[in-house]
């Protein structure tokens, strides 16, 4: 332990907040919430206690920051929102984000509302995640109705096409910005505060419009109110007539955790869900539960009456007064001794851990392909990052390209890239593909590939190794043909013909899938917006 660091725990307070780990580089590791940050901060430091995580990131902390709150649920909040916008290395996160969809609102005269799977930094707002798209479907819907504001979908914020924000019911206000625009204060309002509350300030406002004869407004007052209710209802399934549970499973090996929920309605199991977590950070069964239980309820997921799960969270009062406050009603968290709800939560983990088993023969059969992969085609190692490349015309128009990325066997969305393609040669796929690989192993500033794999026969595979030549790019590269699914190589005039069967054509397949899928979108959205101008 440096003297940085000691000096920083013996300064520590004795109160709630939220604690930063920084590594030498001032990355951010890791964010905690505590109910004592000098008892909590201190135990990272504890060797009876150390598990291989909490050893891993102690190693690499190297600075410390702490914000005090009053609270110990202002703790649980803050680190929360922390979190989503941080996004910490050793914090858990899920396999894939794409699951989450959000609801963003456009930076715009007459800012449009609609679901989108990317966040950026582009001035728009963004509420979620959420973790049903058909909820959040059924929540734009609703807004729609109640406060006339226009929506687009999810594809137009791709293709960013200008006509669909002329359109839908928001259209009739588009003379009146400084009205549209307070439907959108009131909309974005709606969405900030807890559903209940906005039930009761509904009910006042329809009382006083009644009270005043404004029959008209009280209609529309009162139709509003009824689709707040009915949204609430769709949300939860919750019924006065019977208990809204959750049980939920989990299963841990190594940084792998799978969570499985089974939601309980009325008695009956109506709806169950899985999910797949990456969490390196060295928390205890307690506080992993108060991790899982966060991420799940409050990012999305709808709430119950009861939440029941194997270990008591560490911060259990704090967490059920934050779900109380969400749903205006009491949520409690237990951990069953006996009885049914013993059995259901046994069920719960007993299917998180069959998903984990299938997680893990997942992650095995990728191991297997890329080891095998490296054997067939003579590389020294396994290729962890492997980038695949593809081409999409239709005649000499609308010429494009795409490259994606896989490591570890799995895709890495945030590096797939598209490019428009400039070779002034007509429709020459040769051409293209090598000014594709050319453009992309030009750019110095992206990590070099382990293998690159090229969509086509003999002829791409030769325009990559010129590209390769040009770019000055050492880097092992091989093409895959369709239909007969033969693997080409350089310097070889025999392709290496694999069993249907094996990991490793399996992988080079899903690869060359993934690439083919995603620039034929990209030729798709072009193609829609040249026949649309």
């Amino acid at each position: 332990m440096t003297e940085h660091i000691k000096e920083k725990l013996r300064h520590l307070p004795h109160s709630p907040g939220v604690y930063h780990y920084f590594d030498s580089q001032q990355n951010l590791l890791y964010v905690g919430k505590a109910k004592d940050l000098f008892k909590r901060v201190h135990s990272y430091w504890n060797k009876q206690h150390q598990s291989p995580w909490t050893q891993l990131l102690v190693e690499e902390i190297d600075d410390i920051k702490i914000i005090e709150v009053k609270t110990e649920l202002e703790a649980l909040m803050l680190e929360n929102s922390l979190i989503k916008s941080l996004r910490p290395k050793y914090n858990i996160q899920l396999r894939d984000d794409k699951t989450f969809p959000f609801l963003r609102v456009s930076r715009e005269d007459f800012p449009t509302f609609g679901i989108t799977r990317k966040v950026k930094e582009d001035g728009a707002r963004y509420f979620g995640p959420y973790l049903s798209a058909s909820y959040l479907r059924s929540m734009l819907k609703l807004l729609q109705s109640l406060y006339g504001i226009k929506t687009v979908s999810e594809k137009s914020y791709e293709s960013r096409s200008s006509v669909p924000n002329q359109i839908g019911l928001g259209a009739r206000n588009l003379e009146n910005r400084e009205a549209y625009n307070q439907n959108v204060k009131e909309a974005i309002r709606f969405l900030s505060s807890p559903q209940p509350e906005m039930e009761r300030e509904i009910k006042q406002a329809m009382d006083t419009a009644a009270h005043n004869e404004e029959y008209e407004r009280a209609a529309i007052l009162r139709d509003r109110l009824g689709a707040v209710q009915q949204l609430r209802q769709n949300q939860s399934l919750f019924s006065p007539k019977g208990l809204s549970t959750d049980y939920i499973g989990w299963t841990q090996a190594g940084k792998l955790i799978t969570v499985y929920v089974l939601m309980e309605r009325e008695g009956k199991i109506l709806d169950k869900r899985d999910f797949v977590f990456e969490f390196p950070s060295p928390l205890t069964p307690n506080e992993l539960t108060d991790e899982i239980l966060d991420y799940l309820y409050i990012q999305g997921l709808a709430i119950p009456q009861e939440i029941i799960v194997s270990y008591e969270p560490s911060d259990k009062d704090a967490l059920e007064t934050y779900l109380r406050e969400q749903t205006g009603r009491r949520v409690t968290i237990l951990v069953p001794q006996k009885g049914d709800k013993k059995k259901r939560l046994a069920t719960a983990q007993e299917n998180a851990a069959y998903q984990l088993k299938l997680e893990l023969l997942k992650k095995s059969r990728r191991h297997n392909g890329l080891a095998d992969l490296a054997k067939i085609i003579g590389l020294g190692s396994i290729p962890r990052r492997i980038e695949a490349f593809d081409i999409s015309n239709l005649g000499s128009t609308h010429i494009v390209g795409a490259s994606i990325v896989f490591i570890d066997g799995q895709p890495a969305k945030g590096e797939y890239r598209k490019y428009k393609i400039e070779t002034p040669e007509g429709q020459n796929d040769f051409a293209s593909m090598r000014e594709l690989v050319f453009r992309r192993m030009h750019n110095k500033n992206r990590p070099t590939p382990d293998l690159l794999l090229i969509d086509g026969g003999k002829g791409q595979l030769s325009a990559a190794g010129e590209a390769l030549q040009l770019a000055k790019a050492d880097v092992p590269f091989i093409s895959l043909a369709k239909k007969e699914e033969l693997i080409f190589t350089p310097g070889s005039s025999d392709p290496i013909v694999l069993n249907q069967n094996s990991d490793a054509l399996l992988l080079l397949t899903s690869i060359r899938d993934e690439v083919h899928r995603f620039v034929i979108t990209f030729h798709r959205q072009r193609r829609s917006k040249s026949l649309l101008k």
